[in-house]
Formats: C-alpha cells, sequence, structure tokens
C-alpha cells in the first residue's frame, strides 16, 4: 500500500495487493490502474472513480474474479464510475457488474460465468461499449433506468432484457452489436427505440 497517497490521482495495483483497499483509500475522482493477473475479489465502488486496466485493449488482461460467486463482482452505487479493460467473472447468484449509480462509463470489458453480465438498476445516462458478455444466464439487464446507451457490444446468449416499473424511457442500441444470438426482451416500455 505504499503506493497510496491523499491524492486523487493515479494509484497502480499489482497482483497480490487488494483493490478494495485501494478503492478506500483513493479521494474521490481518482484512478485505480489494474496490472494484469489474477485478482479475487467482490469490489464495491462508492464514489466517483475511475478503475482501469493498465493494458486496455491487450490480450493479457488483469482478471477479478468473484471472492464470493453470491455477490456482484464490480457493486457500483456512485455516479460518475469508469470501470474498463477487465475479466470479469465468477457471480454465479449476481452480477458481473451491478450499477446503480449514473453517468457511469463501463467499456472494454469480458464478462461471462455470471448470473447477469452487466445489471444498471436505477441507473442513468450510462455508457456501456466494446465488452464482450457471454456465457452468462443473461448478458445486459436494464431496470428503471434512463437515457442509457449501448454501442460496440458483442454479445453471445441471452442479450439483452429490458424492464420499467416506472414508464422511464430512453434506451439507446446502436446498430452495432456484432452478435446477439437471442432477441431483446422489453417489458412495460414506454417510447424506446431499436435500431437495426
Amino acid at each position: 500500500m505504499d503506493n497510496i497517497n491523499n491524492n486523487p490521482i493515479d494509484v497502480e495495483i499489482y497482483p497480490g495487493d487488494s483493490i478494495q483497499n485501494t478503492i478506500n483509500s483513493v479521494n474521490s475522482g481518482g484512478t485505480v490502474i489494474v496490472y494484469p493477473g489474477l485478482y479475487k475479489e467482490n469490489l464495491v465502488v462508492d464514489k466517483p472513480l475511475k478503475v482501469i486496466s493498465s493494458n486496455e485493449g491487450e490480450s493479457a488482461y488483469a482478471v477479478i474474479q468473484a471472492a464470493d460467486p453470491e455477490k456482484d463482482v464490480f457493486h457500483i452505487t456512485a455516479d460518475n464510475v469508469t470501470i474498463s479493460g477487465f475479466n470479469i467473472t465468477g457471480s454465479q447468484g449476481k452480477s458481473g457488474i451491478y450499477c446503480s449509480g449514473s453517468d457511469g462509463n463501463i467499456t472494454g470489458n469480458k464478462l461471462s460465468h455470471n448470473n447477469y453480465g452487466v445489471c444498471l438498476n436505477d441507473s442513468n445516462r450510462n455508457i456501456l461499449e466494446k465488452n464482450e458478455v457471454n456465457n452468462n444466464s443473461l448478458g445486459i439487464y436494464l431496470k428503471n433506468y434512463d437515457n442509457n446507451q449501448l454501442r460496440n457490444n458483442d454479445i453471445l446468449g441471452v442479450g439483452i432484457f429490458v424492464e420499467s416499473e416506472n414508464n422511464a424511457t430512453g434506451i439507446y442500441l446502436e446498430p452495432t452489436f456484432r452478435r446477439c444470438t437471442q432477441k431483446c426482451h422489453l417489458l412495460s416500455q414506454y417510447g424506446n427505440k431499436l435500431k437495426t
């Protein structure tokens, strides 16, 4: 933990370090940079942060595997959170990424072997882009949301499930899904558009 200071700038994490301890210690607005390796943790992000892989877009991923398979791998409750460049796996009872915050960015992740790949619940104005979502019970689940954007995601299996109890509007799906092997389900929706 010698690499943590009171600065909201960048903190680097290496295998053997605790990502959660670093998230807890970094000031709001900081960036947690995670180097490739296996990290067995369930992470709670409760303040605006960027949690990113040191080598986004490269073949060697930092793997975040659920330490407790009955909990979310990432559980986000804050606004303005970025999760980018990880292989996220192992949440059999919950989500790879669960988000109830807004104005976030979930980009360039591989989400597999979770109950839900991504679950946005009461979560608005997020961008999900260039994620690979496969081998989950359900790829992306949107519930009680407004104005989220899904762009260039590669989804294999049951793709997108959309549910709203409050007649929220504003799911935007760009026509650039490379694969979506099963259909999108829209329940209790008003004013949504699906472009193909």
